[in-house]
């Protein structure tokens, strides 16, 4: 027997449809394996034909509490990595046939499972917020900008819209220079 692998990219909503053809077609169930990313979770799910090939359906970037179908009604002994991946990465199964419901494992926390260090993580979480804090002055800023703006675009218009200045009378514009002479004089001084 030659052994063989492929890997297929599968959806979410496709997984139950591969499960009841790979059990008609009288193909066995191996396995169900999780991978922990920062922000998703990939399944890998694992059959065996009747010709010795492996064939792996590969479900992408799952949200960290998606929910997927159960394959348990199939593969009856799916139910230990349906159960393992719940307790441990927090994806539900839907319809599982013997739900242990987060206690198949006896855990001090939830989801243990990850890929980096609680350090590496609160680093991670305090440069996410120093990112969207920057974000928001940002945003902020820009806001207060426009918003001027778009004050003195008002403002000019509200300018060119005023009717125009009646002009004064050349005698009241003027400055009065005569009184000006006169008030420098002193009060003995005659002309």
């Amino acid at each position: 027997m030659e052994f063989k692998q492929n890997y297929t990219p599968l959806e979410a909503e496709k997984i139950h449809e591969i499960a009841s053809e790979m059990h008609e077609a009288g193909n066995r169930y191996v396995q169900i394996l999780a991978i922990n990313y920062d922000d998703c979770i990939d399944l890998v799910y694992t059959f065996m034909t009747t010709e010795g090939e492996l064939k792996d359906y590969n479900v992408d970037g799952l949200a960290k509490d998606a929910a997927v179908d159960s394959i348990t009604d199939l593969f009856f002994e799916a139910f230990v990595c349906e159960n393992e991946i719940h307790d441990l990465f927090g994806i539900t199964f839907n319809d599982l046939k013997l739900d242990f419901a987060g206690q198949f494992y006896a855990l001090s926390e939830d989801k243990p499972m990850t890929v980096i260090s609680a350090e590496e993580l609160a680093r991670r979480e305090k440069e996410a917020k120093i990112a969207a804090a920057k974000a928001a002055k940002i945003a902020k800023a820009k806001a207060e900008a426009a918003a001027k703006k778009a004050a003195a675009a008002e403002a000019k218009t509200q300018d060119s819209e005023a009717p125009a200045a009646e002009e004064k009378p050349a005698d009241a514009s003027a400055p009065a220079e005569e009184n000006d002479k006169t008030d420098n004089k002193s009060e003995g001084e005659e002309e």
